[in-house]
């Protein structure tokens, strides 16, 4: 376990509020303004990292400030790069506003933007029936994994931010990812889905106030062969 450099937005104190206009406007400029790249990156040395956000229009606004900090957190020389590229999985019919209005790179950093639409992760038909919309989220952070080079990805939402100074060693260490420890009883019924549909033995925890055996979600750092 290691406290990650991640904040979602109901973790941050309200005096911080004052300044998400001014990056908004900024950052949105910086996007608006660049056009898609037509290549994937070679693969990545050992000490990188994928980042994968999950994404719609109506969370787009959101995510430029989650943009701008994972900007003003980069380390300040340009040679460690430790994050390979930045997924973004988008809905089908969004993928035209994303593919015009995304940058080939996040504004005044290198790392590469590469947006994946959500069907390709996905078996044809897949999508004839609705799906709930989180099982939907869960599940592309998952696939992705298909798609990722790096040995470990870190997942992203659009109400995230970061507010400390980033480096490889923040989420990896001596080859182990870390995580947030999460009591199981705060989604009981994720663990014992997940344990009839691996037919595993669920473990309930007789104390319930013990964060013991459990892991939080998004953000989180997550094995790419696992996954």
């Amino acid at each position: 376990q290691f406290p990650l450099p991640l904040l979602t937005a109901d973790q941050l104190p309200s005096s911080n509020i004052f300044i998400t206009a001014r990056i908004i406007n900024y950052t949105t400029k910086s996007i608006l303004s660049s056009s898609r790249p037509t290549q994937l990156s070679p693969p990545p040395n050992p000490r990188t990292l994928t980042f994968v956000l999950t994404l719609t229009l109506n969370d787009f606004t959101r995510a430029t400030i989650l943009f701008a900090t994972i900007r003003k957190y980069l380390p300040h020389d340009p040679s460690i790069k430790f994050i390979h590229e930045l997924i973004i999985i988008v809905p089908d019919n969004e993928l035209p506003f994303f593919e015009s209005t995304l940058p080939p790179h996040l504004p005044l950093t290198n790392i590469q933007i590469r947006i994946v639409p959500e069907s390709t992760l996905f078996p044809p038909n897949t999508f004839q029936q609705p799906w709930d919309k989180y099982a939907l989220q869960m599940s592309l952070k998952l696939l992705i994994s298909q798609q990722i080079k790096t040995e470990y990805y870190v997942t992203l939402d659009a109400d995230i931010i970061l507010h400390s100074p980033l480096s490889y060693s923040n989420f990896v260490r001596d080859g182990h990812a870390f995580y947030d420890l999460e009591n199981r009883g705060v989604h009981e019924d994720w663990w014992r889905g997940s344990a009839q549909i691996l037919n595993v033995a669920y473990e309930d925890e007789s104390d319930t106030a013990s964060p013991v055996n459990g892991f939080g979600v998004t953000p989180a750092v997550l094995s790419t062969a696992g996954a």
